[in-house]
């Protein structure tokens, strides 16, 4: 990941995974331990969050949870399917997600992705 700018904290490693058929084909399951780093749920069971990719675009997704107890976070949104195909994902490249915090202009997320070879 870049360095961060001096108004801008270090960048906290979100998750990153190896993705797999079912992340690349319906949804992104995104790891349980990743939610106290995404905006709040508060009596939600969905977010939105803005991401900026390793080439510059900016991507909203939305981040989902269930009703139930099961708390398993996932990206369920057509933009995330768009992402996938856009940068051609395949079973086990890696995705990584960022967190920085801007003095200005507050929470960042930026969304990297390792391509492995085929």
């Amino acid at each position: 990941m870049a360095a961060s700018n001096s108004s801008s904290s270090p960048a906290i490693l979100v998750f990153s995974k190896p993705l797999t058929t079912t992340d690349i084909e319906k949804k992104l399951s995104v790891p349980t331990k990743a939610l106290k780093h995404l905006p709040s749920f508060g009596e939600s069971r969905q977010v939105y969050i803005e991401a900026k990719d390793d080439k510059g675009y900016f991507w909203s997704f939305t981040c989902s949870i269930r009703r139930d107890r099961y708390s398993k976070p996932v990206l369920s949104s057509r933009t995330w399917l768009s992402f996938a195909r856009y940068r051609n994902l395949r079973a086990g490249d890696i995705i990584k997600l960022y967190k920085e915090h801007d003095q200005f202009t507050g929470v960042e997320y930026k969304i990297e992705v390792e391509i492995k070879n085929q």
